[in-house]
């Protein structure tokens, strides 16, 4: 659902971040691609209420230092980064954005639960890294998300980079060569995995069904049960 500032406020400190526990195969696969590359890439469905709860899972148990999200950077820097310093978002940053704002279109990639998390996280990373790019599309905006994918992680801290399921499959995608097929290129090993709901919804510009299309296979599936949808942000 899309709430404006007070809603979106209360969505935040109601957002409870109980344990979604990985199955140990899909932890272990994680695991390993962390110690061999500091890295690991994980796909959502955007707009599911249960990311934050998986991705600060997987993090607590990997170690992780540095979360890498498919948010624009010159865009949402300015009101993510205070999170490190400060344990909150910048909200008179975000709430100055203008209406036509990525973040206002209702695509479900940047939720309340996603801010409970970074407010509850903040003094225990490293880095919040944001790798799109207000504008960017097609083979250039894969490009450009895994060049500041890779560049992250030469900083040589735990990193987990949650984009959308299509960005971290090695398969093209309508013709198109993915993060993580460019990431897997340079960096061999590197483990791609999803987060799978057992159906339920999702919210992408309005409340709809989660996809049921058939992607190419992934090194770690990580069920979070029937998905419900977030709570995003709206002028």
């Amino acid at each position: 659902m899309v709430a404006s500032r007070a809603a979106f406020a209360r969505a935040v400190a109601d957002y409870q971040l109980t344990d979604i526990a990985p199955p140990p195969e899909a932890l272990d696969a994680a695991k390993s691609s962390i110690e061999r590359t500091s890295l690991c890439l994980l796909g959502e469905f955007h707009g599911v209420l249960q990311t934050p709860r998986a991705i600060l899972s997987i993090a607590r148990r990997l170690g992780i230092r540095t979360l890498a999200f498919e948010w624009s950077y010159d865009e949402l820097d300015d009101v993510v980064q205070p999170a490190l310093s400060t344990g909150s978002i910048a909200y008179d940053a975000l709430w100055s954005l203008p209406a036509t704002a990525e973040i206002f279109s209702g695509d479900g990639r940047f939720t309340a639960g996603h801010v409970r998390l970074l407010e509850h996280l903040g003094d225990q990373l490293d880095r919040i890294v944001l790798l799109d790019r207000v504008g960017a599309a097609g083979s250039q905006r894969e490009i450009g998300m895994a060049y500041r994918l890779l560049a992250a992680q030469r900083q040589n801290s735990p990193l987990l980079a949650i984009l959308g399921v299509g960005h971290v499959v090695r398969a093209k995608i309508d013709g198109i060569e993915s993060v993580g097929a460019l990431v897997e290129r340079e960096l061999p090993g590197v483990a791609n995995g999803v987060l799978a709901p057992a159906g339920g919804t999702c919210w992408f510009h309005g409340e709809q069904q989660v996809p049921s299309v058939q992607l190419p296979p992934t090194d770690v599936v990580i069920p979070i049960g029937v998905s419900t949808p977030a709570v995003v942000a709206r002028p």
